[in-house]
This record gives C-alpha cells, sequence and structure tokens, in this order.
C-alpha cells in the first residue's frame, strides 16, 4: 500500500495527462477517482496496521452528509429531480474520506517519510517545468490540451492556474525542509521564486506561514534567508500593483471576491444554524454581479463552509483543527510531525482567500498533512 499511496501523491500534479479529451481540472479529479479506486480496492488484499480514532472529523463528516442528504431528499420530493449538484461535493468529501482511511491505516511514520521523500521529486519535476513555461519553453502542456488553459502564456505549471499553482506550491514548500539535500534547497529557492513572479498573496501567504511555523520548531535555513524570500516577495507584489492599499482593492479582489461574498450573505442568513448542504453553491448558480463567471466556489473556505454547512458545521471544522494541534503539541520533536503541520497551517492560511479543499491536487496533500498527523500520533 505504501509503493501504491507513493505513486498516487508523486503523479496526482500530473494526472490530467492521463485524460487527455478533459480539461486540467477535471482530468486531474478523474485520476484521483482513479487512482484512489485502485488504492482502496487493493486494500482488501492488505491487512490495515492501525485503527486510529478521530472524533471530531467523524462528527463533521457525518453532519455533512446529514445536511446535504436533507436538501437532496427535499428537493426529490419538492421539485421531482435528482439534483446531482447538491450530491456530488458530497460524494468528493467521501473520497477524501477514503483517503483518511487509506492513509491512517496503512502508513507509519517510515511509511509517511517515503511519501514525502519520493513527493519532493515530484514537486521538483513541477518547478522545472515552470521554469520552462516562464521561459516561454513548454511544448507539452498548451500544444497537448488546448483550450484547457486560459491563461496563455502565463505561469500557471500543471494546474491551468496561476493563483492555484502559487497556493500548491506553498502549501507543499514546507515538505522541502524535511530533509535538506542538493534537489530540496535548489527546489526551495526555485519554488519561492515561482511563487513571487506569479504575483499571488495568497499563495506568497501561504508560503510564508508554513515556512514561520516550520522555523519556530526547525530552522530549515536561516533567518536572513527567510526575511530576504519573504521582503522580495512583498517588493514584488507591491510594486505590481501600486501600493499595499491598491493591492487590497485588486488583488485581493480579483474578478469580485468581495462583491461575491456579498451576494452570497442573503443566502448564508437564509439557513445559517444548519446550512443548506455542501452543494449549495453550485445549485445556486450565482455570479458575483461583475463578470459573467458562474462562481461554483467561494474562494474563502471558512465562508463556504458556514454556506453549506451552517454554524454547526463551522464550529465541528474549527473543532478538528483544534483537535489537531492538540495531538501536534505531543509531537513537537518529531521532524515530520512538524513538517505536516506546517503544510496544514499553510493550506490554512490559503483557504483564507482561495479554495484548496476544493481542488484535487493541493486537496490530496492538505489531507496527507491531517490524517498523517494522526498516524504518528499512534505510533
Amino acid at each position: 500500500m505504501t509503493n501504491l499511496l507513493t505513486v498516487f501523491f508523486c503523479l496526482i500534479p500530473w494526472g490530467h495527462f492521463f485524460f487527455r479529451r478533459m480539461d486540467v481540472w477535471n482530468g486531474q479529479g478523474a485520476f484521483f477517482q482513479a487512482g484512489l479506486l485502485i488504492c482502496f480496492a487493493y486494500s482488501f488484499y492488505e491487512p490495515a496496521k492501525y485503527k486510529i480514532k478521530n472524533i471530531p472529523f467523524g462528527l463533521f463528516f457525518l453532519w455533512c452528509g446529514m445536511v446535504t442528504f436533507f436538501w437532496w431528499d427535499r428537493c426529490i420530493i419538492e421539485r421531482g429531480v435528482y439534483a446531482y449538484l447538491i450530491l456530488m461535493p458530497f460524494l468528493n468529501l467521501f473520497s477524501f474520506v477514503l483517503l483518511y482511511r487509506l492513509i491512517t491505516e496503512y502508513l507509519d511514520q517510515k511509511g509517511i517519510e517515503k511519501v514525502l521523500e519520493y513527493f519532493t521529486y515530484s514537486l521538483a519535476a513541477l518547478l522545472f517545468y515552470c521554469v520552462l513555461q516562464r521561459l516561454n519553453l513548454d511544448q507539452f502542456y498548451k500544444h497537448f490540451n488546448e483550450g484547457a488553459c486560459k491563461y496563455g502564456s502565463q505561469l500557471v505549471g500543471t494546474l491551468g492556474n496561476v493563483s492555484h499553482l502559487a497556493g500548491y506550491l506553498g502549501i507543499c514548500l514546507p515538505i522541502l525542509y524535511l530533509k535538506r539535500n542538493k534537489v530540496t534547497i535548489i527546489s526551495t529557492y526555485i519554488l519561492w521564486a515561482v511563487i513571487i513572479m506569479t504575483g499571488s498573496t495568497s499563495g506568497l501567504l501561504a508560503a510564508v506561514a508554513g515556512s514561520v511555523f516550520f522555523i519556530l520548531f526547525f530552522n530549515p535555513y536561516t533567518w536572513y534567508d527567510m526575511a530576504i524570500l519573504s521582503i522580495s516577495g512583498v517588493i514584488y507584489i507591491t510594486l505590481k500593483y501600486g501600493t499595499i492599499i491598491n493591492m487590497w482593492g485588486t488583488y485581493l479582489n480579483m474578478s469580485g471576491r468581495f462583491e461575491y461574498w456579498k451576494l452570497l450573505y442573503p443566502e448564508f442568513q437564509k439557513v445559517p444554524i444548519t446550512g443548506r448542504g455542501m452543494g449549495i453553491i453550485q445549485a445556486l448558480n450565482m455570479t458575483n454581479g461583475k463578470t459573467n463567471a458562474i462562481w461554483k466556489v467561494a474562494h474563502c473556505e471558512p465562508y463556504q463552509l458556514a454556506v453549506m454547512t451552517g454554524i454547526i458545521g463551522l464550529c465541528l471544522g474549527i473543532y478538528g483543527v483544534y483537535k489537531y494541534f492538540k495531538v501536534f503539541g505531543k509531537l513537537t520533536e518529531n521532524r515530520t510531525a512538524v513538517v505536516l503541520a506546517s503544510v496544514f497551517i499553510a493550506s490554512l492560511f490559503n483557504s483564507l482567500l482561495n479554495y484548496p479543499y476544493h481542488l484535487f491536487v493541493t486537496g490530496t496533500v492538505c489531507m496527507f498533512a491531517y490524517a498523517g498527523l494522526f498516524t504518528l500520533k499512534e505510533i
């Protein structure tokens, strides 16, 4: 199982190359589902090593299912249709729950470190690909799947979106701190450079948050280097958008985040305690009033969770995060645990302006960081 999961995690950023007729995001989703299916099917041939208790996660999953199925059943009764848009996000969550099970039942610390070690090479390959793309030498991605990327020659890596790439790299950055060698050191600086060149505030925020958290326990490089990289990113973004104030009004609100949040608030007010199910935002089919594009996500995970599952679901999510770091408090001397917690911290900061838990590529890394820590606790 360890080898299967290692291959799965290493290949998922490249998953859409295996499903050529789909766009980037659906191709990555198809790879995720196919890979998870193979791993889960194999689990019937290999006995599980551990059974790990996680009450907050169980309660969260139960509540998400109850609310979603309530509204799905109500839609069937009142409209006589199977509203798959309401149900599909919960089925995606169910897939990640299966992934959680595989990680916590089959991986030990050695297995987790093996996955992370090989993943650094996958990440290095992605960074090399970004360099080719930045130099306009990419002859694979844009010709392989024309139309899958709407950003022309922009720096999007294999994720199809500038912000998604920056967020993914910022979240993955602490993994490079696990073992310091030539590959990880060079990759670290290239990764920072790519994030800076994307001009993504949410990606830079994730990178800084994850790095600072890791430095509190282990020093991956000197504070001087960390300061230079962080300040360079802030200067680059400031110069690009004029001033910090202007950046707040332009980049953070790119495509109309603030307008959409304002339009979404009345939907939250309708059922604030219990929410309206995990697929409600997709079912609403709303624009932000600024562009004609339909928004399927709120670009803010806590806000979206509140709309989908109400105050109860949001509180359960916060409870889960609290439990996670309570467990981490007992593992602060474990370098692998600090890496996983740093990845999780980076994802939390990125989720304030993006939606890493709704993307298969970033969601997989986040789930590994979440599930892996509970595994380390038990062993």
